[in-house]
């Protein structure tokens, strides 16, 4: 073991060799990149036009060239002020005047906030877990091939997933310390995530949710409870900016919006399903609850039912995961994934990386007690999950939030199988269970690089 006194300083070594690594690959991978996705050419262009002014934060021009080339656009193309709040295209424009000769800048913001996600994931795992299993959650961050492929495009989706999962990481620190300046600070980055696109402030819905299930002594916070309106306060000013410009016309405007976007039919059936079961839920709940034992082993064989039911549910992608050569769809062409079953991300992200496979199978496998801090992990983690498939538009960018989670989850499911080996008396059973659980390192390991080969460092997809 190294000394103490050395182990800080080489783990910041290896985790700027690795972002530095990263940095180079995927900045090669960006240049060698001939085809753009329309929504890079949006936010390019934005960037652009809003130096000369914020009323040009529109994409009416872009939107007029395209439909004389007989491109059928949606409706926000020809408005007079973007969708989503700006936060994304000031930085973006602000890149633009620090690296203006440098024809990487439109390409910065998203590819350095991808790469701050290795450290983010390391203080995560070293705060809750271990620095071992930090450190080695930041490796597999650093070549996870969504992280890489969001991070590789002009997209808001990697300044998305860092400003949550780092709201999240500040929530840990507010609940391990009970230091009331952290609530703050987390519901301010949650903020800027919701600047950033609406779903940014998914780190509140998180924290919600724990609070609500695991620790409700959090709403006698006041601290706490402000945070959790910090972001829709932050959005105080681009609502106001809304209104100056459409008038009475924005509330209908982004009920138009909203209503005629593909899925929204089904978001609506789905809302509308869950409400009717857990209606009936809570009914039969509140009407029998008496008759039913919420004991220790009841709970265990109700954890090993839906372990299973999970399993049978996912094997074909199960089986996929663990397929080195195994390559996921992708393309420039959203169709294979329109109408995908509401599994859709649970599958995506078993076929993308193997640790995901350990990251589900820990929320089945019994364990005596979790901190705060696992819990609040695994808590985001369904939570980003469940609100894109109940939302049902399906591209796997938009639970880039979940990646670090589930990253962190199956890293220390892994870590925790290595310490149990110890326990075991034959040294046979020791060795050929420690040798099981290098085997699976290495299987996720050469996943995770033959997929970046051939797909992620070609940088040649929009929807995957």
């Amino acid at each position: 073991m190294f000394p103490r006194t050395l182990l800080r300083p080489l783990i910041a070594v290896g985790l700027i060799l690795l972002m530095a690594g990263a940095f180079a690959v995927r900045q090669e991978s960006i240049l060698q990149s001939r085809i753009h996705s329309i929504d890079e050419i949006v936010y390019f262009r934005m960037a652009m036009q809003v130096r000369k002014g914020w009323q040009h934060y529109h994409t009416m021009p872009y939107g007029r060239e395209l439909a004389d080339r007989g491109r059928d656009l949606p409706d926000y193309f020809f408005r007079p002020l973007y969708k989503h709040p700006p936060l994304f295209t000031a930085v973006n424009s602000l890149s633009y005047r620090v690296f203006a000769q440098n024809r990487m800048w439109p390409f910065y913001v998203s590819l350095v906030c991808g790469l701050l996600m290795i450290p983010l994931v390391y203080l995560i795992g070293s705060r809750i877990f271990n620095r071992t299993v930090g450190f080695a959650a930041a490796v597999v961050m650093s070549l996870d091939p969504i992280g890489v492929m969001v991070s590789q495009k002009m997209w808001m989706d990697s300044m998305l997933g860092l400003l949550a999962v780092t709201a999240l990481y500040v929530y840990a620190k507010a609940i391990t310390a009970r230091r009331n300046f952290d609530f703050i600070l987390a519901g301010i980055i949650s903020g800027l995530g919701a600047l950033t696109k609406y779903p940014g402030a998914i780190g509140t819905v998180a924290i919600f949710v724990y609070a609500l299930l695991f620790d409700r002594g959090l709403f006698r916070n006041r601290n706490f409870v402000v945070s959790l309106f910090l972001p829709l306060v932050m959005l105080v000013p681009w609502i106001a900016w809304n209104v100056q410009v459409y008038g009475t016309g924005y509330t209908p405007w982004q009920g138009h919006l909203t209503a005629n976007s593909s899925h929204f039919a089904a978001l609506l059936r789905t809302l509308l399903i869950l409400l009717i079961a857990g209606a009936v839920a809570l009914y039969f709940y509140l009407r029998y609850r008496s008759l039913v034992s919420l004991d220790e082993e009841f709970m265990l064989k109700l954890r090993w039912v839906l372990g299973v039911t999970t399993a049978l549910a996912l094997f074909p992608a199960i089986i996929k995961s663990f397929n080195v050569t195994h390559l996921p769809a992708v393309g420039w062409s959203g169709a294979p994934f329109y109408g995908s079953s509401r599994g859709f991300y649970f599958v995506r992200l078993l076929e993308w990386n193997l640790i995901n496979f350990f990251a589900l199978l820990a929320f089945f496998v019994p364990k005596s007690a979790r901190q705060p801090g696992e819990k609040l992990l695994r808590t985001g983690f369904m939570v980003v999950l469940a609100v894109f498939t109940v939302w049902g538009a399906f591209q796997s960018r938009y639970i880039i939030g979940a990646v670090p989670l589930g990253i962190l989850i199956g890293t220390n499911f892994l870590y925790e199988m290595w310490q149990k080996t110890e326990s075991l008396e034959s040294l046979p059973a020791r060795i050929a269970g420690r040798s099981a659980i290098i085997v699976i390192v290495f299987m996720i390991m050469a996943r995770m690089m033959f997929i970046n080969q051939f797909i992620s460092y070609t940088n040649d997809m929009c929807y995957f």
